[in-house]
């Protein structure tokens, strides 16, 4: 390894540094710059981080030089036990360093070490009393491939809550310690938001289900859940990265980086857990926080082994009051004005690429904002409508039993109904297009209302209009109340052809997309 430990070490053991001017003079800070370097090549066990900077990162990845090392001993439980002392530029002048302690089912699963060898160690923290704890897992660095150990096998009973290596950080004078303990749940474990998980620790947690990553099946073990409370957690894996768990419409598409939990649930409760449905909000109870393979934290609930048909995941009710905090915090984090279905899997496109496309019918995802619509007057949105084949058959405000006596002059089909019809000037940066607002996708984009004869319903007519103001405002001092200000929000936009006086003329339609308020 290159760096400032390259100056360090000599024949077998760690030289003092030259004077505690030496770290002031930018050792430390350039040993940092080293590790973030080394972090931009995507590691899978995560960023790098300084032993100095440990305290602030609840999962980490650290390089150390070892200063003193105690080979396996037996402990009073089924395990045995080793230690090593690791140092590095950015602890402070006269700390020992960080002593990490490892566990193992046997001795000889444990890591040796000699006096000035260059160690990586995934460090996992915990809070057991007063001082901070830390999982581990070791390797030699710089390695040509990570060797892994078991540190995440199922937990037998007697070893619950008993992590595989701890590493004592030591406390300088004068630091805060935290002593807030969680507030406690009715079974006797902390209840707490995603955002204040430690590893190692069992949780009872409320959430919002996200995705079914694993799900259930008569020959499965477990099932996997992906859920969030919209609070972030930096031990929680970047979803967005990894590509593992597709984030639903209902969601906003920034829920992906740090706000999502996988849980894994076995034994009696992967059957109830197979039930859940994205979108359902659930009460997992009795869950253990634990550190993966990619260093990242997850939660795992496993069965009752005396009470084998107990289950500890429920759905809750939106009306109940933990429920009602995250819906609140859900208001908060998204911002969009719209939710689209399938709208991820198409890019972006301005109103200029889409005026020019020549492939139609074609479909295409687009981000502007309302200049202007038709008709004029707003209750005029609806009119009686062809249920067959969607053609006007009379003006607004009219009564459709008028019309239902009559066939279509389109497809000579009788049934009139009233629905949605309007367009939207829709404007961008490149340019201006309009768009059509019709039939059950105008249901769907308003929130799903029934399209009424707004002209004697006042009710409909408001209802309409508090959807509307979401995407803009009408100036009242204007005879039609055209747009005032108006906010930009994503929809899906189809070209389609139709047959017009001068032959064949591209139309656009919204499609997919719903108002959300």
């Amino acid at each position: 390894m290159t760096g400032p430990f390259s100056s360090t070490i000599v024949k077998g053991h760690i030289t003092p540094m030259q004077s505690p001017a030496s770290v002031a003079n930018g050792i430390a800070a350039k040993y940092r710059q080293l590790l973030e370097t080394a972090s931009m090549d995507a590691h899978p066990e995560g960023p790098f981080t300084a032993l100095g900077d440990i305290a602030a990162s609840p999962v980490v990845c650290a390089f150390g030089v070892v200063t003193s090392f105690k080979p396996a001993s037996k402990t009073k439980g089924p395990d045995f036990r080793s230690a090593m002392t690791i140092t590095d530029p950015t602890l402070p002048v006269g700390m020992p360093g960080l002593t990490v302690l490892f566990f193992r089912p046997t001795a000889a699963d444990l890591p040796v070490a000699t006096i000035g060898q260059v160690v990586r160690v995934a460090i996992k923290v915990a809070r057991l009393t007063d001082a901070a704890r830390h999982r581990a897992r070791w390797c030699p660095a710089p390695p040509d491939r990570v060797h892994r150990h078991n540190a995440n096998a199922r937990v037998r009973n007697r070893d619950r809550g008993q992590p595989d290596a701890l590493a004592h950080e030591p406390r300088q004078a004068g630091t805060p310690v935290h002593t807030r303990n969680p507030a406690p749940s009715p079974g006797g474990r902390p209840c707490l938001p995603i955002c204040d998980l430690q590893p190692n620790v069992f949780y009872d947690l409320y959430a919002r289900v996200v995705a079914i990553v694993q799900p259930y099946t008569p020959h499965a073990t477990n099932t996997v859940l992906a859920i969030t409370d919209y609070t972030r957690n930096g031990s929680v894996r970047p979803q967005a990265a990894t590509g593992q768990v597709r984030v639903p419409d209902m969601f906003p598409p920034t829920l992906s980086d740090g706000y999502i939990l996988e849980c894994t649930l076995w034994d009696a409760n992967a059957p109830a857990a197979g039930k859940v449905r994205p979108g359902d909000y659930v009460h997992i109870r009795n869950m253990r926080t634990k550190i993966n393979s990619f260093g990242f934290m997850e939660g795992v609930v496993n069965g009752d082994r005396v009470h084998t048909s107990k289950v500890n995941i429920s759905v809750v009710s939106e009306s109940d009051e933990a429920v009602q905090v995250i819906s609140r915090r859900a208001l908060v984090s998204d911002t969009r004005k719209t939710l689209l279905t399938q709208g991820d899997v198409l890019p972006m496109s301005t109103i200029r690429q889409i005026e020019e496309a020549t492939n139609v019918p074609a479909k295409f995802r687009c981000h502007a904002r309302v200049a202007d619509f038709l008709p004029f007057d707003m209750r005029c949105f609806t009119c009686p409508t062809c249920t067959t084949c969607g053609a006007s058959v009379g003006a607004a405000g009219e009564d459709v039993s008028a019309h239902r006596a009559h066939a279509c002059k389109t497809c000579g089909n009788k049934g009139v109904e009233y629905q949605f019809r309007f367009s939207l000037m829709l404007a961008d940066s490149t340019g201006h297009l309009p768009v059509i607002v019709a039939g059950a996708d105008a249901c769907h984009f308003l929130g799903g209302m029934a399209a009424d004869n707004l002209a004697n319903n006042d009710a409909a007519f408001e209802e309409m209009r508090s959807w509307l103001q979401v995407l803009w405002t009408s100036d009242s001092t204007k005879p039609q109340g055209r747009v005032a200000k108006a906010e930009p929000f994503d929809c899906m936009i189809e070209a389609y052809t139709v047959r017009g006086p001068k032959g064949a003329e591209t139309r656009h339609r919204i499609f997919n997309t719903q108002i959300r308020k």
